[in-house]
């Protein structure tokens, strides 16, 4: 079992979306406010995060799931996996591909 954890942090003065894939769920994180993302899986990864403005888009890999800490307290725990994936290609890959690069 691989275990990552990653800080998401808003250095900024606004509240931006932080959006988390392929689950399509978002959280709003408060201005100079952390998240603490703990993934599990059992594949080897990291999580990959596309910046656009006021917003942040999390991608999960295969097998990961999910649990969001706001300092000590879990906002959300994601226990659903991300499914398998073809061979080679990440979760934003795949959804670029199936969404048309909406993703």
């Amino acid at each position: 079992m691989y275990i990552t954890e990653t800080l998401i942090e808003n250095p900024v003065e606004n509240e931006i979306k932080v959006i988390f894939e392929p689950w399509a769920f978002s959280l709003d994180l408060e201005p100079k406010k952390t998240f603490r993302v703990v993934c599990k899986s059992e594949f080897q990864g990291e999580l990959e995060i596309l910046h656009q403005p006021g917003t942040l888009i999390v991608f999960a890999w295969q097998g990961t799931t999910l649990t969001i800490y706001d300092e000590n307290k879990i906002v959300m725990e994601v226990p659903i996996a991300v499914p398998a994936l073809p061979l080679g290609m990440t979760t934003h890959g795949f959804l670029g591909m199936v969404l048309g690069d909406k993703a």
